[in-house]
């Protein structure tokens, strides 16, 4: 996975600043990055699909993604693999993860997703968007967000 960080982001140094970043904030508001555990860069369409199969059945889908990234980022799990994506489903109560994720259902709605936001401009993660207009990129602070979010409040949606 680091090398392939180092290609995007120009070199080491790049990715040592940007992970050290990172790390901070992150501590800051209770994530623990081990970016040294990260040594696999999943496909993440399952993971996707998997969010987007909860929505579908009205779970509350925060407490899987925090699986998803905690994961990631603080345990170094590939979230592309299925018995990952299995356990963390399992753990916050979804049912027949492993043979629903055998399948290819809720492909097409993640990929049209992706498309729709793409065309939105957004090239990268994490990217927050409030009330269809205020959009916040990359790792904030959790202040940076709040206020973005009270002022999505009163601020007209983008056509």
């Amino acid at each position: 996975y680091r090398p392939f960080l180092e290609r995007k982001f120009g070199g080491a140094a790049a990715v040592d600043a940007m992970h050290a970043r990172l790390a901070a904030l992150g501590e800051a508001d209770g994530v623990m990055f081990r970016f040294e555990r990260m040594t696999v860069r999943p496909n993440t369409l399952s993971a996707y699909r998997l969010i987007h199969r909860a929505q579908q059945q009205g779970l509350a889908t925060d407490l899987l993604v925090d699986a998803l990234f905690r994961a990631h980022f603080e345990q170094g799990l590939n979230v592309g693999d299925a018995e990952t994506l299995h356990m963390l489903g399992a753990a916050v109560g979804m049912e027949d993860v492993r043979d629903w994720l055998a399948g290819d259902e809720g492909s097409d709605e993640v990929i049209a997703l992706e498309e729709r936001v793409r065309q939105l401009g957004v090239s990268g993660v994490p990217v927050f968007i409030f009330n269809g207009g205020i959009a916040v990129s990359g790792a904030q602070p959790a202040a940076v967000l709040l206020d973005a979010a009270l002022r999505g409040v009163d601020a007209e949606p983008a056509s």
